[in-house]
């Protein structure tokens, strides 16, 4: 039993390690570690949600406009994880604009040189979710807290739901190694506690369930339709398309907030 809560404390700090900038102490990195670690992806991304979230509580009592708020949440969202999930979806980015066959771009994926697709890529991808958040923060009709905590925790679980239950693109790499010891019903205990999270914060946010819902459907349609057009160009999944899922998420959740807002709300 020790040994048991042992392991999993060890995930919860490679979690952190792997996936935030946070401190985390030393701890066993191996496969058994590894298993777990994946469990707590979703608190990795909660918690960069709740410092983003706080931030942006404190900057708005000194009355700061929005597009100050809005740069500052989102550059502390991208700072909490260092840039990681960003290296992913530049690498799925220049390998899905080379228009080469699979192989190719399998390749080019691996090639540690950004291209032209990666840089343009990424520009619309951060340039539009700045824009999204600044609108969230100008309308006031939803509860900020509730974005900035659920957004990353639906991109983090999605991540780990790809990372254990989508086909490999190859059985080696970051991904098939976090694998190695994974059980059948791992990923049935990450969307568990995903909804667990989400419901949590909804309730003490007081957002509306049909808002709450939402976005949890379009988190799921995002989810389907990314694992199926990886698995269209690759093949099947890596650490990179781990990245790219968790980094497009977060952009288009922060979009669908708006067209709630735009076409349901106002």
């Amino acid at each position: 039993m020790r040994n048991r809560l042992k392991i999993r404390a060890e995930g919860l700090q490679m979690a952190f390690a792997f996936l935030t900038i946070f401190p985390t102490g030393t701890f066993s990195w191996n496969q058994k570690t590894a298993r777990q670690s994946v469990l707590f992806f979703p608190a990795c991304g909660m918690m960069i949600g709740l410092v983003a979230a706080i931030v942006a509580s404190l900057l708005s009592l000194v009355s700061l406009p929005s597009y100050i708020i809005a740069f500052f949440a989102l550059l502390i969202m991208i700072g909490l994880h260092g840039g990681l999930h960003l290296d992913g979806w530049m690498d799925v980015s220049d390998a899905v604009g080379s228009w080469r066959d699979k192989e190719t771009k399998i390749k080019i994926m691996k090639d540690s040189y950004a291209g032209s697709a990666a840089v343009w890529s990424t520009m619309l991808l951060l340039s539009g979710r700045y824009l999204f958040i600044l609108y969230v923060l100008d309308m006031q009709v939803v509860s900020i807290w509730f974005l900035f905590l659920v957004i990353p925790v639906l991109s983090r679980m999605a991540m780990a739901h790809l990372l254990i239950a989508a086909p490999l693109m190859k059985q080696e790499g970051l991904a098939s190694w976090f694998r190695e010891e994974q059980k059948p019903f791992d990923k049935w205990m990450i969307l568990t506690t995903g909804v667990m999270i989400i419901g949590t914060i909804a309730y003490f946010t007081m957002t509306s369930a049909s808002f709450a819902g939402f976005i949890g459907v379009m988190a799921f349609l995002f989810y389907w339709g990314g694992r199926t057009f990886f698995y269209n160009m690759f093949g099947g999944m890596n650490g990179d398309t781990a990245g790219a899922m968790s980094e497009g998420m977060e952009t288009m959740l922060w979009m669908s907030s708006c067209l709630y807002i735009s076409f349901v709300m106002v």
